[in-house]
């Protein structure tokens, strides 16, 4: 403080180096614990600090600091020496500040970790989130939120961390991967096929075969969504052998339907409406049927917006479960 007469360093400058200094003089402590200008310094830095730093408390201070020193016989302030010249110190603040920045970032970074491993994801974004505020490119932190929000079901957010991510680095391989994810999860796996070939321009040779394991994964998922579709009939007013057909053909729609939920290749909101479908088909669970047509039929007025095939289906499972009054209103 004395030595910036001219007013050189701000407020905030000024308090990073007390509070830098202040961690040095206990380390000259630690080794020389008799050491009296240490003692003395410390003493006045502590002191200071406790005031508020601003306007003409600070140039008092800094004169009182000087005189301070004069007295003892030191004829400068306590301070000098101790950092060098002001672009020294500047320096040293800068330091001290990148230094308390990046403890931070890492603290929140490992809560977040923390947080993940426990499956506590909601708590994972946020520490997530609070970390990305003070390192908004930090691609790292980019792809955890992103696998935090995966979890949590936020598929549009998780992909908006990828493509964030892409931006930044776009040899990011996991980005890649998922980013396409969250568009299968979204039902759109044009996206998630063009975005795994762009990222197979971009990626290493290492890198590759995790994002062509992923294409095929998609390419099949989208292959099997069409056959359990090809399986399934748009009517179940059928004939005797026709009947005995479908029925076939709705178990081999629930098979592969099975295996795609498994795999979490599609979103449920795909995959339910169709399952509902291949229950009907094969006759074998009505109540199951009947379940899934009231929790689709909720889902459809909570959206706002019924379509008709809902109403269609939903009569099918109430009539097929026995309860005929309710299939007809």
């Amino acid at each position: 403080v004395a030595f910036d007469k001219k007013g050189t360093l701000d407020n905030e400058d000024v308090l990073v180096l007390r509070e830098s200094a202040v961690a040095d003089l206990k380390a000259v402590l630690v080794s020389e614990p008799q050491n009296p200008e240490a003692r003395r310094e410390l003493t006045g830095l502590r002191a200071s600090m406790k005031k508020k730093v601003g306007g003409q408390e600070v140039e008092q201070e800094a004169k009182k600091a000087a005189a301070g020193g004069a007295a003892d016989g030191a004829g400068d302030s306590p301070f000098a020496g101790m950092f060098g010249d002001q672009q020294a110190m500047k320096e040293r603040a800068r330091g001290a500040r990148e230094r308390r920045l990046a403890e931070e970032l890492n603290s929140k970074r490992e809560a977040g970790n923390t947080a993940h491993r426990v499956g506590d994801y909601a708590s994972a974004q946020r520490h997530y989130t609070e970390a990305l505020r003070l390192d908004p490119k930090a691609t790292g932190l980019l792809l955890n939120r992103a696998a935090a929000r995966l979890m949590l079901e936020d598929y549009a957010g998780c992909h908006e961390d990828c493509q964030k991510a892409v931006e930044l680095q776009p040899d990011l391989a996991k980005a890649y991967v998922r980013g396409a994810k969250s568009l299968q999860l979204q039902g759109n796996f044009g996206g998630a096929e063009e975005l795994l070939e762009k990222g197979l321009e971009k990626v290493s040779r290492s890198d590759r075969a995790e994002l062509e394991t992923q294409l095929r994964g998609a390419r099949a998922a989208l292959q099997s969504l069409r056959r359990v579709e090809g399986f399934l009939r748009a009517t179940l007013e059928l004939s005797a052998a026709e009947s005995r057909q479908a029925e076939m053909e709705g178990r081999q729609a629930h098979r592969l339907l099975d295996e795609l939920d498994r795999q979490q290749m599609v979103p449920p909101s795909q995959t339910r409406p169709l399952r509902l479908r291949a229950l009907l088909q094969t006759k074998e669970k009505p109540a199951e049927a009947q379940k899934l047509s009231e929790e689709l039929l909720k889902e459809s007025r909570s959206s706002g917006d019924v379509a008709a095939d809902v109403w269609y289906w939903r009569g099918l499972a109430l009539f097929g479960n026995g309860d005929r009054s309710s299939a007809k209103a």
